[in-house]
């Protein structure tokens, strides 16, 4: 577009500026298929000609409408830009909001296990000094084995038991 308006602006009254075939390759990727295009040259002067044509017409002053034209692309070109910048601003904003919320997190997290932390030792410390556990001295016989002491000792269980 600014191309199309650098080229009215440099020979307002040329009528092979003012008149784009809309199936041309580049005329179709700059203005076709980009969202609000024809509609902004439209707003600002150009027609449709033929359906297949964009046409600026003539005019009494060719170099007053075409500097209007340029004009106007420059204050989009601006506006444009002005846009993106606000975007990238927003999307680092965002970005920015995203960490300290991550951030904000891990620090909540680390708070809650310092804290369950605390509760354990708290409970430990209530519960007292663990005491020593004591081994058994397994009962030896003049000729038994270990195994032996095992069974005698599994057997007095199971009497004990049977017992009660």
């Amino acid at each position: 577009m600014g191309k199309m308006m650098a080229n009215v602006s440099k020979a307002p009254a040329e009528p092979k500026y003012r008149r784009m075939r809309l199936s041309n390759k580049l005329v179709a990727e700059g203005l076709v298929h980009v969202p609000g295009a024809r509609q902004f040259l439209v707003a600002h002067g150009w027609r449709i000609v033929e359906r297949e044509f964009l046409e600026l017409p003539p005019s009494d002053d060719p170099a007053a409408q075409a500097a209007a034209q340029a004009a106007a692309v420059a204050a989009l070109t601006l506006a444009v830009a002005q846009a993106q910048e606000e975007r990238r601003r927003a999307e680092l904003e965002a970005r920015k909001r995203e960490a300290a919320e991550r951030v904000a997190k891990q620090k909540a997290d680390r708070e809650a296990m310092k804290a369950a932390m605390a509760r354990d030792r708290a409970e430990v410390a209530a519960r007292g000094p663990a005491q020593a556990s004591v081994a058994k001295k397994l009962p030896t016989e003049s000729a038994g084995s270990m195994s032996s002491a095992i069974f005698q000792e599994q057997e007095e269980a199971e009497a004990r038991a049977n017992a009660r």
